[in-house]
């Protein structure tokens, strides 16, 4: 047996191999879909940016062997499974946006978890204390990661999930080296981590947290990858991992049944778009706000910039009009968004034109002061891009990539399955127990994002496309950070087609937030000075300054090429590559997707 070895090199060659041999199997007669772009064709350059050098090395060697970006990307979530156990995996889920080559239409993928069906809503609602969905088995909605992986390869991918498997299912039973994200997540999560044996056996030792550099391996994990490459998402919804799934959640005072993890399906869904300086920008639905969220920023920031209301760029007036469209568009969240399945989300009239017009002449008539909802008392500050993952994939033949991943807050509910290594979500703190009851994150929100059975809790996750006047591609992108991910989005979003800059430096800039509820404006630590912090107090800001957050993952196209980079954030890898292989098409024809609203 061949022991694990580190370099790219032999990464790449383990992939190539069995992808060859895949090429041959699926440009054979009979197989699904389109599966090529011309004989013996050069496709040119790919591109991708993960959160973990891992992921990417691994999409990488998709990609030069041939696979598209739904292959790639898949591949990359799957060893992000294993290396970031405290952002995403498979006890969770996401969103995936996606282009096909040759193609204007983007599709949209919804594999949020959804509340269990015994979910007492009633008595939550009377007690609202969030804090009973933030840890344990209580916070364990249903996980989709694992049918939505398993749906984009049917949909979109060139080789089966069993193949996209095997690079995670090799390190979680060889190894990794712990990198300096997650030494620093174990210490600050200990006492969640402490209290689940499970979870403890995993990520402490002796007690204390593994340390950076030392070398995590996952057996119990890899079992799990390779009874979902043997079996399919079966052996997850309906098999062995299911019965211990569902056994452990109630032994941790949760409600999740066999009967919930046998009725989860991913939902397609209609994008999001919005018009900004001429691009078009593409983005998830609800039940995520962040489509919604960027389109209206991104309106309202262009009409602020037409009337000359945004300021020099680091000055204190730009710093407030880029302040305000996130606290109006915020505040619209509060009151309207959550699961279309269960709401009437009006999407249409919050990305219209003439909303961004009223919102833009608001912030005019009063900058920096306007209306919001009050403020809860003992809101605390957030925490950093620790949670959630996001992949931008790029292959050479055109296809399109953008995937966020998450399990909610660092390492979830805390709660693992024991003998198969998953930890799960917390994603039932991102209901709303009500106005006066923010979550983890400090957000609020009305009845459309009230718990209920089945239902899925708005998400702030916002995986986003945008394409030039003539069609092309500009930019893949995403992020994670809770709220702060629409922030983030909408501000390199706006620094890559306001200022022409390169991926790195876009990224590099100084982020600031603002959610409308609590009433306060965040700015980065590194980045804003005390005398600008100063100056937005005296405009009428209360002005929090707090740790850098976010990790995106960006992708712009500059001329013929792609500038692919990581968030200097977090620890994650970016890199392009000229593929010389024929790169296999992205999947079989229509699926059925839900009217536009």
């Amino acid at each position: 047996m061949l022991t694990w070895n580190r370099s790219p090199l032999v990464r790449r060659l383990r992939w190539v191999v069995p992808c060859l041999i895949a090429a041959c199997v699926v440009s054979c007669p009979g197989r699904r879909g389109p599966q090529g772009n011309g004989p013996d064709a050069a496709a040119g350059e790919a591109a991708v940016a993960t959160a973990n050098p891992e992921a990417t090395a691994a999409a990488l060697a998709v990609l030069e062997a041939g696979g598209n970006a739904a292959d790639a990307a898949v591949t990359a979530a799957l060893v992000l499974a294993v290396v970031q156990p405290h952002s995403s995996g498979l006890g969770g889920g996401g969103f995936l946006v996606y282009r096909r080559a040759g193609s204007d239409r983007v599709e949209t993928l919804d594999f949020r978890e959804t509340a269990p069906a015994a979910i007492d809503a009633a008595a939550l609602a009377a007690k609202g204390d969030p804090e009973l969905l933030q840890d344990g088995g209580l916070a364990v909605a249903v996980p989709g990661e694992v049918a939505g992986l398993d749906e984009i390869l049917r949909r979109f991918g060139s080789a089966p999930l069993a193949r996209a498997i095997e690079p995670a299912r090799r390190l979680a039973a060889g190894g990794y080296e712990i990198d300096a994200r997650l030494a620093e997540r174990l210490v600050a999560r200990k006492s969640l981590l402490a209290r689940f044996p499970a979870t403890a056996a995993i990520f402490l030792d002796g007690g204390a947290p593994r340390p950076r550099g030392g070398r995590l391996v996952q057996r119990d994990l890899a079992h799990t990858m390779a009874l979902l490459a043997s079996d399919g998402p079966r052996a997850f919804y309906d098999g062995p991992i299911a019965a211990a799934m569902v056994e452990e959640v109630a032994r941790q005072g949760g409600v999740l049944s066999r009967d919930d993890l046998r009725g989860y399906r991913p939902v397609w869904r209609a994008p999001v778009e919005g018009r900004y300086r001429g691009l078009r920008v593409v983005s998830m639905g609800p039940p995520s706000s962040g489509g919604v969220l960027l389109a209206q920023m991104l309106a309202v920031w262009e009409r602020l910039g037409a009337a000359g209301a945004q300021g020099a760029p680091g000055t204190t007036e730009h710093l407030a009009a880029l302040a305000e469209p996130l606290r109006h568009a915020f505040a619209d969240r509060i009151a309207a968004l959550g699961d279309p399945d269960f709401v009437d989300v009006p999407v249409a009239e919050l990305t219209s034109p003439a909303h961004a017009d009223r919102t833009a002449a608001a912030i005019r008539a009063a900058l920096g002061f306007a209306a919001v909802p009050p403020t809860p008392a003992a809101t605390a500050p957030l925490t950093g891009g620790d949670h959630t993952s996001h992949i931008s994939v790029a292959d050479a033949a055109g296809n399109l990539a953008s995937m966020t991943l998450s399990i909610n807050t660092s390492f979830g509910s805390g709660v693992t399955v024991p003998g198969f290594g998953i930890v799960l979500n917390d994603e039932m703190d991102d209901f709303s127990l009500g106005l006066a009851s923010p979550n983890v994150y400090g957000l609020v929100g009305g009845a459309a994002n009230s718990v209920e059975p089945g239902k899925r809790p708005l998400s702030s996750m916002t995986p986003t496309l945008v394409f030039d006047e003539r069609g092309e591609p500009f930019a893949v992108l995403g992020s994670p950070g809770g709220p702060r991910i629409v922030s983030t989005v909408f501000q390199v979003l706006v620094a890559l087609a306001d200022r022409g800059l390169a991926a790195r430096d876009a990224l590099a800039l100084p982020r600031l937030h603002h959610q409308a509820v609590p009433d306060r404006l965040r700015l980065e630590s590194r980045g804003f000075s005390e005398e600008t912090a100063t100056a937005l107090v005296k405009r009428g800001y209360t002005v929090a300054v707090e740790e850098p957050w976010s990790d995106a993952q960006v992708l712009v196209r500059r001329g013929s090429s792609w500038d692919a980079a990581s968030d200097a954030r977090g620890v994650g890898g970016a890199a392009k590559v000229r593929i010389r292989a024929r790169i296999l098409g992205s999947g079989p024809g229509t699926t059925a997707v839900e009217a536009a609203p």
